[in-house]
């Protein structure tokens, strides 16, 4: 809806989410979805951002697809990767954990305690 008529929410209080698609020195560019229709607004911000990044920002709305944040929230694209690898690792401990306290018989393929 805003992207029909933006001179009519110009000056509002808005809040937006995307991804960064561009950046430059000054500003950079958050792709976002509304009803399967992509938008693009300028962020004046010289926040360090990076490609990919998600990016939630409360801030003025200018016309035709300005925002001056207030508040930002940035989100780094390599957080997202870090889960796995958080995740890979704890996966690998508890099998290590398991496998102290358990072992495999294969004639019969089941687990059986370990004798302490």
């Amino acid at each position: 809806m805003i992207q029909q008529y933006p001179e009519s929410y110009d000056g509002w209080l808005i809040s937006k989410g995307g991804i960064v698609s561009k950046v430059g020195e000054s500003s950079f560019v958050i792709t976002s979805m509304d009803r399967d229709v992509r938008y693009n607004f300028v962020i004046d911000s010289k926040e360090e951002v990076y490609l990919g990044d998600s990016v939630e920002v409360l801030g003025t709305f200018r016309s035709p697809n300005k925002i001056t944040p207030d508040k930002m929230i940035v989100v780094r694209a390599q957080s997202g990767k870090m889960v796995y690898v958080r995740s890979l690792i704890g996966l690998l401990i508890l099998v290590i954990v398991f496998f102290r306290s358990w072992k495999f018989n294969h004639k019969g393929f089941v687990f059986i305690p370990r004798r302490v």
